[in-house]
C-alpha cells in the first residue's frame, strides 16, 4: 500500500505540471509529457512536499466549513423535533450544503493556482532569466516576444 500512495503522489504532482507546460508550450499532450519530467528532474520531492502542503491547507478549510455547517444542522435538528420544521429545514441544508460544496471547490483551484506558480518557479531556475524578462515586456509598446514555439527552441528544451 506504501508504494501505490508513493507512485499515486508521483503521478499527481507529474499530471498537475502536465497541463501548465501543455498550455504554455502550445504543444500537444504527447509532447509536454517529456517537458515536464525534464522539468521535475532533480525536483520531485520539493514538488511533492510543496503538494502535500497546499493539499493540507485545503483540507483544513474543507473540514472547517464542513464541520460549520454539520454543527449548525446538527444542533438545529435536535432543538426542532416537529416534523413541519424538519422538512423545511431539509431545503435550507440542501441548499447550504451545495453552496458550501461551491465554497470548498473554490479552495481546490488554490492547489493549481500554486501549481501554476510552481511551475514558472522551477523553469524559471531550470531556463535562467529569461522568463522574468519575458513577464517584464508584457504590456510593453514595441517589444514584440517571439511566439512559444520559438521561445522553447531558444531555451532547448526540446
Amino acid at each position: 500500500i506504501p508504494l501505490f500512495i508513493s507512485l499515486g503522489l508521483f503521478f499527481f504532482v507529474f499530471m498537475l505540471l502536465v497541463y501548465p507546460v501543455n498550455i504554455i508550450s502550445n504543444g500537444g499532450f504527447g509532447s509536454a509529457m517529456p517537458a515536464t519530467f525534464n522539468l521535475l528532474k532533480g525536483r520531485w520531492w520539493f514538488s511533492i512536499g510543496y503538494f502535500m502542503i497546499l493539499f493540507i491547507i485545503y483540507y483544513f478549510f474543507s473540514m472547517a466549513i464542513s464541520t460549520m455547517l454539520n454543527i449548525l444542522f446538527g444542533l438545529s435538528a435536535i432543538n426542532m423535533m416537529d416534523p413541519e420544521k424538519v422538512s423545511g429545514m431539509g431545503k435550507s441544508y440542501a441548499y447550504i450544503f451545495g453552496l458550501t460544496t461551491l465554497i470548498q471547490q473554490v479552495f481546490y483551484l488554490v492547489i493549481f493556482f500554486f501549481f501554476w506558480i510552481h511551475y514558472y518557479s522551477i523553469q524559471e531556475e531550470k531556463m535562467g532569466a529569461g522568463l522574468e524578462k519575458k513577464i517584464d515586456n508584457i504590456g510593453e509598446a514595441g517589444k514584440r516576444e517571439t511566439g512559444a514555439e520559438e521561445y522553447w527552441d531558444n531555451v532547448g528544451m526540446w
